[in-house]
Parts: C-alpha cells; sequence; structure tokens
C-alpha cells in the first residue's frame, strides 16, 4: 500500500510527500532499466522527466473546486524500494475547502490501495484510496474574522484627529490676520 500526507499551512499553501515502492509505478514509469530487481539513485535520476509527468498530471491539489499551481520539488529513494515525491502547491490564504485528487492511480496494477491525510494544525482527514475512488478532501475552517469596527474606528479617530489639527491651523491663521492692526506695517525679515 502506498502513502501520502498533505498538510495545508496557515498561509494556504500545501506541502506534500507521496511514497510509492518503485516497483508498484511499474505500469506508467520503467525505473528498472537495468532490470536487476532493484532501482538505483542514478536510474531515477534518468527516469526524472517520466516521473514529474507523472506526478503533474496524476496529482490536483484544488481549493474550492479550483486547482492550485504545483511544483514537484524533488524526488528520491527512502528505505528499502521506496519513491519518495515531494509536492508544494499554491493555494489561496482562505480556502474553505483543499481537496487533493490522485488521478495517477488509474495508471497503477489493479487493485492498488493508497493510504491518504491531509491535515491542516489539529484537523486531519485520512481514508483509503483506489483507482476509482481517488479523491480525500478537508474543509477548512472559516478565517478568523477581523475586527472591521477596530479598523473602522481607528480610521475614524485618524480622521476626526486631521479635521481638529486642520481647522486648529485655519483659526490661528485667521486670529493672527485679525490681530494684526490694520496699515501696520510688516516686520522686515532680518
Amino acid at each position: 500500500m502506498s502513502q501520502s500526507e498533505f498538510v495545508v499551512m496557515p498561509d494556504g499553501h500545501v506541502e506534500g510527500q507521496i511514497v510509492f515502492a518503485a516497483l508498484e509505478l511499474a505500469p506508467a514509469v520503467t525505473l528498472d532499466r537495468d532490470g536487476d530487481g532493484a532501482v538505483t539513485p542514478d536510474e531515477v535520476s534518468s527516469a526524472r522527466a517520466e516521473l514529474e509527468k507523472l506526478v503533474m498530471d496524476g496529482v490536483e491539489v484544488s481549493a474550492d473546486g479550483a486547482a492550485c499551481p504545483t511544483k514537484l520539488r524533488g524526488v528520491e529513494i527512502t528505505e528499502g524500494d521506496g519513491l519518495a515525491f515531494t509536492l508544494a502547491s499554491a493555494c489561496p490564504r482562505r480556502a474553505r475547502q483543499i481537496a487533493v485528487t490522485l488521478f495517477l492511480l488509474s495508471e497503477l496494477r489493479p487493485g492498488h490501495r493508497h493510504a491518504a491525510r491531509i491535515a491542516l494544525g489539529d484537523q486531519t482527514m485520512q481514508k483509503v484510496l483506489t483507482a476509482s475512488s481517488r479523491e480525500l478532501s478537508l474543509d477548512l475552517p472559516p478565517p478568523p474574522k477581523t475586527s472591521a469596527a477596530s479598523g473602522g474606528w481607528r480610521r475614524t479617530v485618524m480622521l476626526v484627529a486631521t479635521a481638529v489639527w486642520f481647522a486648529f491651523m485655519v483659526f490661528l491663521i485667521v486670529w493672527r490676520y485679525r490681530r494684526r492692526p490694520r496699515g501696520a506695517p510688516r516686520a522686515k525679515p532680518g
């Protein structure tokens, strides 16, 4: 059974890791190019373009039904015969639902099962996916309400303070002008 974990970060982007046994990918990508029964880092490196295409075409992370731009950050051999894909998806910060669809499960051998998990903090959803049931989603809590009242209150205070300052300056100019005796000579700089 293969597995994956997707973590929704506070800024909205999603970090993901998908792990397969290298031989599970055989129907989609030939990794054991020399046929010795073991997959080496060199074989993974030479199949990088095929692996990237498999993942980029076969994994979709979406926010509120719209696909998030996703990049393959890395592919590496793990313990035993595992192959780990690291992904990053740029989803918007205020999404209400994040969904992951593993289309690539249709490319694998019939009967393949995949344990998938998606999490945001302590909120988690887990599911066993198959070629016919390829999606896992997590409903996210509503974003915290920003205090519009406090922002409006601050703006109002700033406007009132500016208006009072402006009125005071006008009053000061008028008062000085009226206090000056008419016909009195102006002071010369100097």
